[in-house]
């Protein structure tokens, strides 16, 4: 009788990493046998993403059965829908559920990545606030999408709470009134060690250059990915690429073409618009198509999102 042959542990849990993005070949290697349940169960949780409070009624019953799971999770989406509309007319986000999803934060303890999408950061609570506060520290990339804040001088606030921050992708973020000094008490704030950008065009890029600006160490960044749709005030633009010096790596950036139809500014998407795109490692500068889809939605937290369902 031929004597059981046993793989060593190294290789199953290679052969599981190459099934990274199959769920379905996940669920069943966690299935298999006690020895595959780890590593399945890594890649299973390592993206979570929620979307209503059935979400988070699951995800929390998950980590109460299971609390090895919130070790597994390194990426974490917000992310609310619509809910029909204002008496204005204006959408009207879903994002009532998102206090309670803030609380299983303390679980996750080694979140490296965190989305937000149509929330409104006005409306949490302050206890959701200091929450998501303490769970940035150790946050290396932020992806916010059609969040909304209260005024210019609260986004500055939030963004200075990532210490760590590496990966910033700033979509659709708008604020409701302009604060008078928004970056009062910010100066001095500590070092910046931001390295990609993405600024699109339906979000004011100054505020956020400013921002970078105010730190007291040069930006080391390399890419930049933005449209910059303020004509009256580009000398911020110039500024941080100056300021990024040697570290830059590859610049796209898109400014619109003239004025739109109604006489306003516009910054539309890309049938047959140019941008200039420099790679300073290469000192080439050439003209190539903008990004079809921002990174958002080709690294951004929607890319293998796990769902506890």
């Amino acid at each position: 009788m031929f004597p059981r042959a046993i793989l060593p542990p190294e290789l199953c849990d290679e052969a599981i990493d190459y099934l990274w993005d199959d769920l379905d070949a996940l669920r069943a290697c966690s299935l298999t046998c006690k020895a595959w349940l780890p590593s399945s169960r890594f890649h299973l949780f390592r993206n979570v993403r929620l979307r209503h409070a059935d979400d988070v009624a699951r995800f929390r019953e998950l980590l109460a059965s299971a609390p090895g799971v919130g070790h597994c999770v390194r990426k974490l989406s917000l992310s609310a829908d619509y809910d029909g509309a204002t008496p204005e007319g204006a959408a009207r986000e879903d994002d009532g559920w998102v206090d309670g999803a803030a609380e299983l934060l303390p679980r996750l303890d080694r979140l490296g990545t965190l989305g937000l999408a149509r929330v409104r950061w006005h409306a949490l609570r302050a206890e959701t606030h200091a929450a998501l506060t303490r769970a940035s520290r150790h946050v290396r990339q932020l992806f916010l999408f059609e969040v909304s804040f209260a005024a210019s001088r609260d986004v500055v606030a939030f963004l200075s709470g990532f210490p760590a921050l590496r990966e910033l992708y700033f979509q659709a973020v708008s604020w409701k009134d302009d604060s008078p000094a928004p970056f009062e008490g910010e100066e001095g704030g500590g070092s910046m060690a931001l390295s990609y950008l993405f600024l699109d065009p339906k979000s004011s890029p100054t505020l956020v250059t400013e921002w970078l600006l105010k730190h007291p160490e040069e930006p080391q960044l390399r890419t930049i990915q933005l449209c910059w749709r303020e004509l009256e005030n580009t000398r911020a633009v110039g500024d941080l690429l100056q300021a990024s010096g040697s570290s830059l790596e590859s610049l796209q950036v898109e400014f619109p073409a003239g004025l739109s139809e109604d006489g306003e500014h516009s910054c539309p998407s890309m049938r047959g618009e140019q941008s200039c795109v420099s790679d300073t490692s290469a000192n080439a500068v050439l003209c190539s198509p903008f990004l079809q889809d921002p990174p958002w939605h080709s690294h951004g937290v929607r890319q293998r999102c796990c769902r506890t369902t």
